[in-house]
């Protein structure tokens, strides 16, 4: 166990354990996260066995997102090659303005979480290591 007592100290560990995050979603440092252990292998030992259930749910999930969103202008939606398959971990909409995502349902702006910041755009990575 790493010695804590220091609030540096406490801080740099905090940061290396979480992407280098000192705020949310922003890389100040460069970091890590490592956090299966046993008790995630086996409850994800058990989500295994419904994912095809789960992935056909997203898949769904996402044409109705995008028959909801296509006419939209100056939105991009995501994009599947013809002789792919996607199951949208994610499903990405990219606004050009802040107002236009003011236009989604109220449903979709509850669930944002998603980072405003590139990971190439980050400060911890906008210098060589």
């Amino acid at each position: 166990m790493a010695e804590r007592s220091l609030p540096t100290t406490a801080n740099r560990l905090s940061r290396l354990r979480e992407y280098g995050w000192e705020e949310r979603y922003i890389s100040k440092s460069v970091g890590i996260n490592r956090r299966l252990d046993e008790i995630q292998a086996a409850i994800l030992r058990v989500k295994l066995r419904h994912l095809d259930e789960d992935n056909s749910r997203r898949i769904s999930r996402a044409r109705l997102y995008t028959e909801a969103l296509t006419d939209e202008e100056r939105m991009t939606l995501p994009k599947t090659a013809n002789e792919a398959t996607h199951v949208f971990h994610q499903y990405v909409i990219r606004v050009a303005e802040a107002r236009l995502f003011a236009k989604l349902p109220a449903q979709l702006r509850h669930r944002y979480t998603g980072s405003l910041m590139s990971v190439h755009q980050q400060p911890a990575y906008g210098r060589p290591f």
